[in-house]
């Protein structure tokens, strides 16, 4: 890192990617480019980062739950669907009476 003896990390750049195990090229890259963006976001002098600045929108479902019901219903009734001919193939899927547990159903 810095070779200032103020700023001296008690490890050095090599300790610090073998205790990441990657190898000393990606090692380096990686460390550079955090540097890097570290040192940018501290000063921020041109304004191009913005994603630091934004909150975290609220994660929702567009999809009730209603609606993927009666999507998988009607996925699952129409008559383009057949059955794999493969005898043995089948999926592992949530139930939709029980969440928490998935059963397995022909593809």
């Amino acid at each position: 890192m810095m070779n200032d003896t103020n700023n001296k990390s008690q490890f050095s750049t090599r300790q610090r990617i073998a205790a990441l195990g990657m190898p000393y090229s990606t090692g380096w890259r990686r460390l550079r480019e955090g540097k890097r963006q570290r040192e940018a976001l501290a000063s921020n002098e041109d304004r191009k980062i913005m994603w630091s600045q934004l909150k975290k929108k609220k994660g929702y479902s567009k999809v009730s739950e209603q609606l993927r019901k009666e999507l998988q219903e009607w996925i699952l009734d129409h008559p383009s669907v057949v059955p794999s001919p493969i005898t043995n193939e089948t999926l592992l899927i949530a139930d939709p009476d029980n969440p928490t547990h998935k059963k397995r159903v022909a593809k």
